[in-house]
């Protein structure tokens, strides 16, 4: 008799991601970058996007798929412009908006070991006039002179002259 387990796997896993795109923002959709919670193969809790890339002045929602699972993001440093989520789950999406281009490293406080992400904030392209602007004349480098050839010894010629 054959197993069915593969089949119920993908089931499970096409489920889950209807449940996570489900819970996605569609307003403003390029204003938001979501990042879904979910369990690996190995049952462990982790971001879909560990390395997740946004522009300066868009947000981040995190989506916990599971119920009744708490979770909560720190920065990893006091410097990562990250703020303390507090505890949310699947009830409650926790969202945040990053202004200042940088990296930012951060991770759950309550899964430390298998949540850990950066997010990239990218800084938006320059106004169109610099771009317009004519670049500047470098300095001309001063030209190095090739060293002196190394004199050779003189060879003694024995007064036959050759």
């Amino acid at each position: 008799m054959r197993s069915n387990v593969p089949q119920l796997t993908l089931l499970a896993g096409l489920a889950a991601s209807g449940l996570v795109l489900s819970r996605l923002p569609t307003a403003a959709a390029d204003d938001v970058k979501a990042i879904a919670i979910v369990k690996n193969a190995d049952g462990k809790f982790v971001f879909t996007d560990t390395n997740a890339k946004i522009k300066e002045g868009q947000s981040v929602k995190w989506v916990a798929v599971d119920s009744g699972v708490t979770h909560q993001l720190v920065p990893d440093s006091e410097g990562d412009a990250l703020t303390d989520t507090g505890a949310f789950d699947s009830t409650s999406s926790p969202n945040q908006k990053f202004a200042t281009p940088g990296t930012i490293h951060y991770h759950c406080a309550i899964h430390p070991k298998s949540m850990r992400g950066t997010i990239n904030v990218a800084a938006t392209d320059a106004p169109a006039e610099e771009a317009k602007s004519e670049p500047k004349a470098q300095a001309e480098q001063p030209v190095e002179e090739a060293p002196a050839p190394k004199k050779r010894k003189a060879k003694p010629s024995y007064g036959y002259g050759y």
